[in-house]
């Protein structure tokens, strides 16, 4: 990846909107090409599945014509390994972080999901 995706960097902030990392990663796979992920990963996970498929719809609608090089290739290949893992880790924050979303976006700090998660135990 010559620069990292927007997303990336958002989900490392601990004061990013919930929403608006969403938004970074389904606008960015509307102009690049979903990584291939496992075959077993996509089957249990329907989202993911509706993401790639949407991703593809897209990415195929730009039809970008661009001359391959002998190690292009090899390089794309490495690429799209490096953005796998970094879609498996968005997916990951996605489905931790979302529980602790107010309404407005923002992320529950480490205390207040602390809170929550105490209540929930009846403490």
């Amino acid at each position: 990846m010559k620069k990292s995706p927007v997303w990336i960097a958002m989900i490392k902030d601990e004061h990013v909107n919930y929403f608006e990392a969403l938004k970074a990663f389904e606008l960015y796979f509307t102009t690049h090409k979903f990584p291939v992920m496992e075959e077993e990963e996509m089957a249990r996970n329907e989202k993911l599945k509706e993401r790639i498929l949407k991703s593809e719809a897209k990415y195929k609608k730009k039809k970008r014509k661009e001359m391959i090089e002998p190690n292009a290739l090899e390089k794309d290949k490495h690429e799209q390994t490096k953005l796998a893992f970094e879609v498996k880790r968005f997916n990951h924050w996605e489905m931790q972080t979302r529980p602790f979303v107010k309404e407005d976006g923002t992320v529950m700090s480490a205390e207040e999901q602390m809170k929550v998660w105490k209540e929930s135990k009846g403490e």
